[in-house]
């Protein structure tokens, strides 16, 4: 049996309403970017969305109060640091000199 195609229609796009041609009779949208569309108004979830000024905004946030974490471990470590030079050790007793180099004949 030899293959015959369907006959196309024309069919207005559900989303956009521009006028496309179909074989199938099924199809309601002329793109997958307005099957996209149409799913974000019908679902909303694209109003739910940060924007991009809202994302830069919180990074720079994050910056700031990762700054402020190191900046606040530094201290917490300087400190621990002072506390060990301020531990006196008591030095030998009996210490010789180092000995100094001479130059051999």
């Amino acid at each position: 049996m030899p293959y015959i195609p369907r006959s196309t229609t024309v069919v207005n796009c559900a989303h956009c309403g521009t006028p496309f041609e179909s074989r199938n009779l099924r199809r309601k949208y002329c793109s997958n970017s307005c099957n996209v569309l149409a799913s974000y108004a019908r679902t909303g979830q694209r109003a739910n969305r940060p924007t991009k000024a809202d994302l830069e905004k919180t990074v720079s946030e994050m910056k700031g109060l990762l700054d402020q974490l190191r900046r606040e471990q530094l201290k917490e470590r300087m400190l621990v640091l002072k506390d060990k030079m301020e531990v006196v050790v008591d030095p030998p007793a009996a210490s010789k000199p180092p000995r100094r180099r001479t130059k051999r004949p």
